[in-house]
């Protein structure tokens, strides 16, 4: 009887190392997932706030891009008016150059 109670109380004491063994595993888990949680967020908003920063960059980018097609609209605008008038110009030319030779040839039918 002593010699069976000696090996319970070995197997409760083995029991019991066991326990502590796996408590203390499972608190210092819990601890690094804690202290790992809080690195994850740290994490997150680093990555949040570098692609804010690439967000603003972009939409600055675009901005000058839409200030620079109209920059080239207006541009376009101008050069066309610029070939109206030269196209107009060229045709009251061309007219008048007409007229004098029309004149030149009915003073030579005149003659």
């Amino acid at each position: 009887m002593k010699e069976e109670q000696a090996r319970r109380e070995q197997a409760v004491e083995k029991w019991k190392q066991l326990y502590l063994a796996i408590k203390a595993e499972l608190d210092a888990l819990i601890l690094r997932t804690n202290q790992g949680e809080r690195l994850c967020w740290m994490a997150e908003e680093e990555v949040i706030e570098r692609l804010q920063g690439e967000l603003k960059a972009k939409e600055e980018m675009v901005e000058a891009l839409r200030s620079h097609l109209a920059a080239m609209e207006m541009e376009g605008t101008k050069r066309d008016r610029e070939i109206d008038i030269l196209r107009q110009s060229l045709r009251i030319l061309s007219s008048k150059k007409r007229n004098r030779s029309r004149k030149t040839f009915v003073r030579s039918l005149r003659s």
